[in-house]
C-alpha cells in the first residue's frame, strides 16, 4: 500500500479482501464493490458494498497516541423477483419473495464470525480489535419501493495511532 495512503482507506481495502475470502454463496468474487454509498445502481447483483459509512469513534487514549475506531459498512444488495403475472393492484399481496433466504442471511454470519473481537486480516499490526455493530437485516423501504434486498452490518476497526 502506497505511504501516503490513509487507515481509513487502507482498512477498507483489507475488509473487501478478507470478504471476498469467505466465499459468500450469493456473491461472485467479483462483485464486492468499494464505494461512497451502499446502493450503488451500477452495481451488478447481487453485490456486497463495502463503504466509508458512519462516524469515526474516539474510545479511549494515551498520553502519546489515541485509540481511533474507524466504520466500514459491509451491506449485501440482491434484487428481488417479484411475481410479474399478478396484477398492480395485486402485486403487494402476491409477492412470492416473502419466503426467507438461509443464503441471505448466512453472510451476516460469516461477516459476524470472521471479524467480531478479532484483528483485521491483513493488518493485524495495525488494527489490534473489530467488533461488528449490527444493522438492518432487510430495508423494509428500499424492498417495497426499490425491488431491493438490502442488509447492512458495520465492522469498525480500531487502531492506536501515535500522536
Amino acid at each position: 500500500m502506497p505511504l501516503n495512503a490513509t487507515t481509513h482507506f487502507d482498512i477498507l481495502q483489507a475488509v473487501r479482501q478478507a470478504v471476498s475470502d469467505l466465499d459468500v454463496a450469493l456473491v461472485p468474487k467479483g462483485q464486492i464493490y468499494l464505494r461512497r454509498i451502499p446502493t450503488d445502481r451500477q452495481a451488478t447483483l447481487p453485490a456486497i458494498i463495502i463503504a466509508p459509512i458512519g462516524i469515526e469513534t474516539l474510545p479511549g487514549s494515551t498520553n502519546a497516541s489515541d485509540d481511533i475506531g474507524f466504520p466500514v459498512l459491509i451491506t449485501l444488495v440482491n434484487g428481488v423477483n417479484k411475481d410479474q403475472t399478478a396484477l398492480p393492484s395485486e402485486r403487494a399481496a402476491k409477492d412470492l419473495t416473502m419466503e426467507v433466504s438461509e443464503v441471505e442471511l448466512e453472510w451476516r454470519q460469516k461477516v459476524r464470525r470472521a471479524f467480531h473481537n478479532k484483528r483485521l486480516p491483513g493488518m493485524e499490526q495495525r488494527v489490534y480489535r473489530c467488533i461488528v455493530e449490527p444493522g438492518a437485516i432487510l430495508d423494509l423501504p428500499l424492498y417495497r419501493d426499490a425491488d431491493l434486498v438490502v442488509s447492512s452490518l458495520i465492522v469498525r476497526c480500531f487502531v492506536r495511532e501515535q500522536r
